[in-house]
């Protein structure tokens, strides 16, 4: 009997490696059907649309700043909110877009004249929690802003697995070790116009690259292809299939990899803009569901 139950649990052990296997092996099989430099390849994946927004209605917005309560949250976000927005700048929906400025705007897309000191890094998030593989894009546009950089968070949670927006996490306010620090998942920066002498050396302005956290570890990195206009439209798809992350910008990939130490599952989506850039809009904002 105890042989027999070995045998069972030996087999048993056989069959979830082989499974694991196979699922390894077809993510791997996957990841090479995307090649640098040509259009994303989705052919292999069917795709089930969970969110559409070309921000010509009037999306709610809440602010982290009203969650808080001294130095801690004392409530989660408004239900009917679309949009958590952290940080002390300026974010609204108008005009068809999702305007984001480190200052407040005195107008549609107009921020207010203020002092540098003023000025906040800003993250907006989008209030939904995502499958683990997904694809999502969104059309950015950066105003011709010459300084700072925007990037991408996905798959986001607390470090333990918590919900971003639970009541027990600090508060943030868009300062970028709170995120790469003290929140897992991953990131994507696509575009940069920082100057600072490390920036410079390690080519910043021209490099996408992603990242996973809290350890704030760079797994890819290559040519963003964003880095020649400062008033163009870019649009950024990026492809979660498990591990395998693929960044497609304007129609061509830019960057892949597949990472084996750390993968990250579901989460959130938040689009973070430093505040060196004075203004953003984001528009045509998808998402679906990848099988």
């Amino acid at each position: 009997m105890l042989n027999k139950l070995i045998l069972s649990i030996g087999r048993s052990s056989v069959l979830h490696a082989s499974a694991l296997l196979l699922a390894s092996s077809s993510v791997y099989a996957f990841d090479s059907t995307q090649q640098i430099g040509a259009p994303l390849n989705i052919n292999e994946v069917k795709l089930n649309l969970l969110y559409k927004n070309d921000f010509s209605g009037k999306d709610v917005l809440d602010f982290e700043s009203n969650m808080v309560k001294g130095d801690k949250r004392s409530r989660t976000p408004n239900p009917a909110a679309q949009w958590i927005v952290e940080g002390w700048g300026g974010a609204a929906v108008c005009q068809g877009k999702l305007w984001v400025s480190p200052v407040p705007f005195k107008s549609c897309g107009q921020p207010i004249e203020t002092e540098v000191k003023e000025r906040s890094h800003m993250v907006v998030w989008h209030k939904k929690s995502y499958p683990s593989d997904v694809l999502f894009e969104f059309t950015v546009n950066h105003h011709s802003s010459d300084a700072g950089l925007t990037l991408v968070f996905f798959a986001t949670t607390g470090k333990e697995g918590q919900d971003i927006f639970d009541i027990s996490l600090p508060v943030r306010d868009g300062v970028y070790k709170k995120y790469n620090r003290g929140l897992a998942g991953y990131t994507v920066s696509y575009w940069s116009r920082n100057s600072w002498p490390r920036a410079l050396k390690n080519r910043e302005r021209e490099t996408n690259r992603i990242r996973t956290n809290p350890q704030f570890k760079i797994i890819a990195s290559n040519d963003s292809h964003t880095d020649k206009c400062d008033n163009c439209d870019y649009n950024v798809r990026i492809l979660k299939v498990g591990g395998a992350i693929t960044v497609e910008i304007n129609g061509k990939v830019v960057n892949h990899v597949i990472d084996e130490s750390s993968v990250h599952q579901g989460g959130y989506i938040g689009l973070r803009n430093m505040s060196g850039v004075n203004k953003v809009s984001y528009d045509d904002f998808k998402v679906w569901a990848v099988k």
